[in-house]
């Protein structure tokens, strides 16, 4: 199936002009879309991975977990969301990580991350599919060109989609199917969800 669809879960909010975030699974495009969706409307853009990394003094978010483990990064992931909206005011778009809002959660800030987010931004998932086998496939196809990507193959890939979907889209405002569809169409999407 192609074409984009737009679903709006229940007891989602409706856009009242907050910032947005955009989240999703690797590689599907958040930062393209958010960059894209910000440059139009003439706001800031941020990523939420480009401030962790900053923030714990590393050049990328993947070497910081290789060093210290996904527990520690998800503890300043969690911390540098809470910072970030006590510094930031007005309209931006913000790219997160699937992580904040679907990572196994032991420590407790998934949660966390959920209700900062709720009460302060409007939340926009992009996923690929509906259908589980067409999801890992289109972001498989993405996933070998991005070296950012931790998983090995296509069928880890589909685990770990399995394993946070219900999460990641639970979390939204609304989600977006985006298919193989471009990310200037998808932006031409959000642009028209927030008019």
């Amino acid at each position: 199936m192609t074409g984009i669809e737009v679903i709006k879960p229940r007891n989602s909010k409706t856009y009242q002009g907050e910032p947005i975030a955009i989240v999703g699974p690797p590689a599907i495009g958040k930062s393209t879309v958010s960059k894209m969706v910000a440059r139009r409307l003439k706001i800031p853009c941020y990523e939420l991975d480009d401030i962790v990394a900053k923030t714990s003094g590393y050049t990328s978010c993947k070497i910081l977990v290789e060093e210290k483990g996904r527990q520690y990064f998800w503890k300043i992931e969690h911390e540098c969301l809470v910072n970030f909206f006590k510094e930031k005011q007005g309209k931006f778009i913000i790219s997160l990580g699937g992580g904040v809002t679907s990572h196994p959660d032991p420590q407790g800030f998934v949660e966390k991350n959920r209700a900062l987010l709720k009460k302060k931004i409007f939340t926009i998932c992009l996923f690929p599919s509906k259908k589980k086998k067409d999801a890992s496939t289109i972001l498989w196809k993405r996933q070998q060109k991005d070296d950012r990507s931790h998983v090995k193959d296509e069928k880890e890939l589909s685990t770990y989609l399995d394993e946070r979907r219900e999460r990641l889209l639970s979390s939204a405002d609304r989600i977006i199917y985006t298919h193989h569809e471009s990310a200037k169409k998808i932006s031409d999407v959000i642009l028209d969800l927030i008019k």
